[in-house]
């Protein structure tokens, strides 16, 4: 259920490109905005209105990868420099104290990977430890995308940022709440 803006909230416009003023714009499904857009107050899972201070987010290109019988070019390209996009978005507190918590949450388990890699291979003869370790790490990269980074970029330039992630009813109300 998306709630209205109160009336008290104002949008500045600013001047940054010919096809959208305010900064934000659709690419077929897919909301484009500038590059350090403050998304309004809208909650960018529930679509309700938030109060509080919007969360940063850095947004990189993603790397192309693409079967090929060269490793080499394949980790050139996931190690070359991306164009970096920054984002402020907001999110309940309810929401925000569970990311928050699985942040928590998958650092414990990254510091007890790398323990388990260091110290129980000499307390165990068979190696669990050494290959539990790799395992908790890969554990703690599904976390990490899956619980707490919300929004992906499918495309980043210097000015503007494409985003994925959001449902549609939330990024057409994000859209007309940001460009009034």
């Amino acid at each position: 259920m998306l709630l209205p803006l109160p009336e008290s909230y104002s949008w500045e416009k600013k001047k940054t490109g010919p096809a959208n003023r305010a900064g934000a714009f659709f690419d077929g499904n897919i909301l484009v905005v500038r590059n350090g857009y403050v998304f309004p107050p809208i909650c960018v899972v529930t679509g309700s209105h938030v109060d509080g201070s919007p969360i940063k987010q850095k947004l990189r290109q993603p790397a192309k990868v693409e079967p090929s019988l060269s490793l080499p070019l394949v980790s050139a390209d996931l190690l070359s420099p991306k164009n970096k996009g920054y984002i402020n978005f907001y999110l309940d507190p309810k929401l925000q104290t569970k990311r928050r918590t699985w942040l928590i949450i998958n650092w414990v388990i990254f510091i007890l990977s790398f323990a388990l890699c260091l110290s129980l291979p000499d307390l165990i003869n068979n190696g669990w430890g050494f290959i539990s370790g790799p395992i908790l790490w890969v554990v703690t990269i599904v976390i990490y995308f899956w619980k707490v980074w919300l929004l992906y970029a499918s495309k980043v330039t210097t000015s503007y940022v494409w985003i994925r992630g959001l449902k549609p009813e939330i990024a057409q109300a994000i859209y007309a709440a940001g460009n009034v």
